[in-house]
Formats: structure tokens, C-alpha cells, sequence
């Protein structure tokens, strides 16, 4: 259930930190270990007659030490760049009873996972570090290359709830926010829910090559990368740890319910969003705050009470926002308008909480 299509194009963060040019500890070794047997195999000059050989061979001979040392194979990956180290802990918290961990390096920020997941959000995160199916087929992107893709972790960045869709393979998710989500047996959406949601969303936009960012994307809404990222490949995973963790399936998108402003600048905004379970048909209210300086907290998640003729009513799919000014305008199922969100500005904002938003 990450956030959608409000906080992801609403995201300002440009700056993406490379993570350090550090060298892995591997290559290091590797170099050493190899410069020691060139130096055995080929033992340096001592007469100039050796010396302008030298001078002539050893960069062919470099060359080809490095090619055969390092040679240059495509592989997968999800690089972490932001807070890594509470990126990690959050993440092997969800993974507690699941047989594996993960860990994120340092100055690299590539992921790695150990042991052999037997949860269904373990199953999904090994799968998508591997490039590889659960059934053992590789998972490649349009051009044959395993997927790869850049997780941004930030905590109570300004603009962002749960997740946004930056484009471009790199997907920025709040942590503080995914911690604001029940855990799983409670009968609510799960944060491994939500986190899986963000790694779906990001992971199907690289391997289908749909990567534009969303204000950047001149296709009908509905059709944008985005929205195909978002109803495909993150919905199915969100739904497939929120069925096991808590027994639920989202139905459609969410209604928003406008409260008034605080006294200390905040807005709160309510937003409900229709569950499955069995043939029950139940709604949840995810309480958003939206403080003075543009942070979005999650303030709260629970079980709200479905009338009846909201029970009955058709559920809606897409999510969708207007992008005019001075505010985001919302409109209900028949398509009048019913007011504008609290959120000055005028992109797609990205929250995945938010019903069915159509343009006029």
C-alpha cells in the first residue's frame, strides 16, 4: 500500500548522494593480489634494451590483467544511497522469524541478502536483489540486462509520505512514515507491505523500461509510467504480504477527508481506502499531518466502519490528481468537483492512499 501517486510526483529531492567512490574491499584485494603475481610473472626491467620493451608491452599486458581480473558482466542490483543503516535495521525487522537478513554496504550501498527467506516479503526482496524469479528464471530489463535499481532512504523528508516514484529507476521512500504502519497480524495494511509496494513500483518501472519520471510524462493519465508501475507489479506485491500478514487485499483507491488547519500551521488529512477480506468489504482511514515545513507524517492507521451504501458503492481504480493551480483538485465518482487537497503543489502529488482523483 505505499503512498502513490500524490507523494511520488511531488517529490523535490534532486539530490541523490552516490554512496562514495570508495573501491569494495574485494577489488582492493583483487588488485594486490594480482599486481603480486604479475610482479613474479613479469619481473620489472634492469638494462634499457628491457626497459624500452617494457615500455612498449606492459600496457597491453595491463590491460589484459585488468579484463581477465575484473571482467566487465552486467549483474543485478539495489543500491541503497540516504540513511543506509536505518534503511538496513527497518528492513531486518520486517525480515524477525523470516530465516534471513540483509545488509547494505557502507560506502557502496549495494544490498545483500543471507539465508534463505521463507516469508513472502523475504521471498520478494531476494527476488528482486537477484534478478531472479522465485521459479529461477532470470529477470531481465528491455535491453537483456538484470534489473537494477536505486532504493533513496530519508526520514521525514519534506513533500514525501511513505514513498515517491521519483522516475529514472530510483524510488524514495521515508522511513519514519513505513515505521507508522501497523505490524503484521493486527488486521491492517503491514509495513512490509508498504516497502513492498515502493521496491515493486521502482523494480517494474526498470524491468518494462518504464522509467519517466511523472512530470516528465506527456501520456494520458492512466497511461503514464507511473500509473502502469503503480496498478501492475506494486499493487500485486502489496497485496501478496498484506494477504499473508494480515489477511487483506486493497480493492480500489481511497476518498480524502479534509480536516481543518491547526493552530500550530498543521493540516490533517484523512484518507480511506477500501480492503477485502474474504468477502468482507472493510475501509481503512490513514490518518496524513501535513506540518508548517512541507513534512507529511503518517499520524495514524485504523479499522473505520463501512456503511452500508458504501459498502454497495462500485470501487474505483486509478489514482489521479490534477495539476493546476493554486491546489491538486479532487473530484468524486461523478466527476464534479469536491474540493481541493491541503497539498500547494500544483504536480502529481504521490500518495498511495488516495481515492480515485480524475482530471477534468
Amino acid at each position: 500500500m505505499g503512498m502513490s501517486e500524490l507523494a511520488h510526483g511531488c517529490c523535490k529531492h534532486r539530490a541523490v548522494c552516490d554512496g562514495g567512490s570508495r573501491a569494495p574491499e574485494v577489488y582492493q584485494d583483487g588488485w594486490k593480489k594480482g599486481l603480486r603475481k604479475f610482479d613474479q610473472c613479469f619481473p620489472m626491467p634492469t638494462t634499457m634494451v628491457e626497459l624500452s620493451l617494457w615500455t612498449k608491452l606492459a600496457p597491453l599486458v595491463l590491460t589484459s590483467l585488468v579484463v581477465l581480473l575484473f571482467p566487465m558482466t552486467a549483474v543485478a542490483e539495489i543500491q541503497v544511497t540516504g540513511d543506509r543503516s536505518a534503511f538496513e535495521q527497518l528492513l531486518n525487522d520486517l525480515l524477525q522469524g523470516a530465516g534471513a537478513t540483509v545488509a547494505i554496504h557502507r560506502h557502496t550501498g549495494r544490498m545483500t541478502m543471507h539465508g534463505h527467506p521463507t516469508t513472502e516479503f523475504g521471498i520478494q526482496v531476494r527476488e528482486k536483489i537477484d534478478s531472479r524469479t522465485r521459479a529461477g528464471h532470470a529477470i531481465t530489463d528491455p535491453h537483456g540486462r538484470p534489473v537494477s535499481v536505486i532504493i533513496h532512504a530519508v526520514r521525514n523528508q519534506a513533500h514525501i509520505a511513505v514513498g515517491c516514484f521519483y522516475g529514472d529507476g530510483v524510488q524514495i521512500i521515508d522511513i519514519d512514515d513505513i515505521r507508522a504502519f501497523p505490524q503484521p497480524d493486527a488486521g491492517l495494511p503491514t509495513r512490509a507491505a508498504q516497502v513492498a509496494h515502493e521496491f515493486g513500483e521502482v523494480f517494474e518501472s526498470v524491468r518494462h523500461g518504464r522509467t519517466t519520471p511523472p512530470e516528465r510524462d506527456r501520456k494520458p493519465r492512466g497511461q503514464r509510467d507511473f500509473d502502469l508501475n503503480h496498478h501492475g507489479g506494486a499493487y500485486a506485491d502489496e497485496n501478496a504480504v498484506n494477504m499473508q500478514e494480515a489477511g487483506l487485499t486493497r480493492a480500489g483507491e481511497g476518498v480524502s477527508l479534509q480536516g481543518g488547519r491547526r493552530l500550530d500551521g498543521s493540516t490533517p488529512v484523512i484518507i480511506r481506502e477500501p480492503f477485502d477480506r474474504g468477502d468482507q468489504r472493510l475501509f481503512v482511514e490513514i490518518t496524513l499531518v501535513k506540518r508548517a515545513d512541507e513534512t507529511i507524517q503518517v499520524a495514524g492507521v485504523t479499522l473505520a466502519a463501512a456503511t452500508l451504501a458504501a459498502a454497495r458503492a462500485p470501487v474505483q481504480s486509478g489514482r489521479f490528481a490534477t495539476a493546476e493551480e493554486p491546489r491538486p483538485r479532487t473530484f468524486n465518482t461523478a466527476s464534479r468537483s469536491a474540493g481541493l487537497l491541503p497539498f500547494n503543489k500544483p504536480r502529481y502529488l504521490d500518495l498511495a492512499f488516495f481515492w480515485k482523483l480524475i482530471s477534468r
